[in-house]
């Protein structure tokens, strides 16, 4: 064989190497994106969650300081009070 058949043997073999892990990299890219987009997707999943726990929570601390000793009585009643208030605020600005 000569040089120049031997050289084009190489640069082909290279090549088709070059195409094999480029087409590893496009699998592997879509792989990563679809992991991407399933843990975007659990990621929603637990701030929602999240968000309901911290809503049970507030509740749960609202009923603990209904039933527990006065000062926490006392504390409730005022929060209660002002979210009462605010809410009576909203509805006077809404009614505008």
């Amino acid at each position: 064989m000569n040089p120049t058949q031997q050289l084009l043997d190489s640069f082909e073999g290279n090549l088709n190497e070059l195409i094999e892990r480029y087409e590893d990299l496009l699998k592997e890219r879509e792989q990563l994106f679809d992991t991407i987009n399933r843990q975007r997707l659990e990621i929603i999943q637990t701030h929602a969650d999240l968000a309901e726990l911290q809503k049970e929570h507030r509740k749960l601390q609202t009923a603990y300081a209904l039933t527990a000793d006065s000062e926490n009585r006392r504390l409730a009643k005022r929060r209660i009070t002002n979210l009462i208030s605010l809410i009576d605020k909203t509805i006077d600005n809404l009614a505008m």
